[in-house]
Formats: C-alpha cells, sequence, structure tokens
C-alpha cells in the first residue's frame, strides 16, 4: 500500500508540476506574441493605411512589415514605410513551438471576411489581401544572446510565411541560398529577464523574398518589426482533469487503508 501511494503522489506531483510549468514558463509552447496593432500616416497623401499615393506609408509606432526595394532591408525607425499589423484575431499572435500554418483564405482583391486567419487580420497590400502564417514552428535558437539574464533572446523563424493574392505560400524564412544576410533568426529583446509572462517585448527580423518567387517579389527585402506583451496559453482543460484524476486515486487509496 505505501509503494501505491508513493507511485501516485509521484505521478501527480510530475503531473501537476508540469502543468505549472507550462503555465508559467517564458517562450516555450505555452508563451504567446501578442502585438500592438501598426500606427501610421500617409507620407505623402490619400487615406491611411491602404490607399496611400505610391503605397506609402510612414509607420509612426506598432507593429508592421515592409518591403523595400533599397539598399537597407531592416526598418527600425518610426520614419520608415512600412504596411502597419492590424489588430491580431481571436486566438492569434505567434505561438512559440507551435505550427500555425496555412492557407489563410489570401485572394486577390479587397477583405472581404472570407479568410480564415492565423497570426494577425487580414491586411491589404498592392491591392491583394494577404496574412502571415507559421509553417514550422517558431523556437528559442539562444536563450540569453547578452549573459544578461535571458533579455535578448534569438527565435528561429524558418517557418515564417505570408499569403497573399493568388499565391498561398511566399517563402519569408529567408532565401539563404541567394542572400548570405539571410540567417533565418529573429531578435527579441525583454523587459524582463526571460521575457517572462507579461513581459513587453520587440522583435526585429529582416529576410528576402525568395528569387523567382511566384508573387513578383523575387529578391525584394522583407522587414518585420513587432512590438507588443508576451503571454501564457491557458492550461489546457484535460491537463487538470488528468491533475484532478490523480487526486482522486490518491483519495480513493485512502479510503481503502482506512476500511
Amino acid at each position: 500500500m505505501n509503494a501505491r501511494k508513493t507511485i501516485l503522489s509521484s505521478a501527480m506531483a510530475l503531473a501537476m508540476g508540469g502543468v505549472s510549468l507550462s503555465a508559467n514558463a517564458a517562450l516555450t509552447t505555452s508563451a504567446v506574441l501578442n502585438f500592438d496593432p501598426g500606427v501610421g500616416a500617409c507620407a505623402v497623401s490619400g487615406t491611411y493605411p491602404y490607399n496611400c499615393s505610391y503605397g506609402a506609408v510612414a509607420m509612426t509606432g506598432g507593429s508592421y512589415f515592409s518591403m523595400n526595394g533599397g539598399p537597407d532591408p531592416i526598418f527600425q525607425n518610426s520614419s520608415d514605410a512600412g504596411y502597419p499589423f492590424p489588430t491580431a484575431p481571436s486566438g492569434g499572435g505567434i505561438h512559440i513551438g507551435v505550427a500555425m500554418p496555412g492557407p489563410v483564405g489570401n485572394h486577390t482583391g479587397l477583405v472581404d471576411d472570407s479568410e480564415s486567419p492565423q497570426v494577425d487580420a487580414p491586411w491589404m497590400f498592392f491591392n491583394n489581401t494577404g496574412m502571415h502564417f507559421v509553417e514550422t514552428p517558431i523556437t528559442v535558437v539562444n536563450n540569453d544572446v547578452n549573459n544578461d539574464g535571458g533579455f535578448t533572446k534569438t527565435l528561429d523563424f524558418s517557418g515564417w510565411r505570408v499569403g497573399w493574392g493568388n499565391v498561398n505560400s511566399i517563402n519569408m524564412g529567408g532565401d539563404t541560398a541567394n542572400f548570405t544576410e539571410d540567417t533565418t533568426i529573429a531578435t527579441i529583446t525583454c523587459n524582463l529577464a526571460s521575457c517572462s509572462n507579461s513581459s513587453t517585448y520587440v522583435l526585429d527580423y529582416a529576410a528576402h523574398v525568395p528569387l523567382l518567387d511566384a508573387s513578383g517579389f523575387g529578391g525584394v527585402p522583407y522587414a518585420l518589426h513587432l512590438v507588443g506583451t508576451v503571454s501564457s496559453v491557458p492550461v489546457p482543460a484535460a491537463a487538470w482533469l488528468f491533475g484532478s484524476g490523480l487526486l482522486g486515486l490518491v483519495g480513493v487509496a485512502r479510503r481503502r487503508k482506512n476500511s
């Protein structure tokens, strides 16, 4: 009987301990990068955000991505041109360690509520509707880049994709075969050590659209700038049920001993 109690108690401790770690660990499969929507204005004239003259949008804050034909692919200044990230859909954001695959319902023409967004809500680019998604999970590569307690980390963005217009998957994970500066790596810096729950963060990533891509933008530099907060996915109900089931088994064992 004592051996049985020991086994049950150990199993319960492992299960509930796993639940606790899953709920509180930073940048594991429980972590979600929620992003603030982009804020900007038309750089020349027109109606922000998708009807600006020449497609020229000047970002003043929040999260955005950029497509740039110029020499500098990284957009980190508030005056840089970009396209704003809209508010994430329910359950959206970037879920660390979890694939969020397409298709996402991208299409030609205007946003029409037929889309199936994963990471971000639908946006317009050159009069076509697009969204980002994650083909293979985004994971932590280096957990403490500056040896400062984990404020800055690097992430594997090789699975980062865009569905846009009639092209269901544009590889934004970088064209490593043709551009040496494409590393597939994003950098995230948080205001709390280990990027723990409720941290604010800044994430930057740059790549090129692969040469000869079906989108027609092959070789064009792409940049991503996200700001927001880190949160944890609620512990699945199944985990709590498993833990409560083990507690019930312990109770049964105790009653049998006392009877």
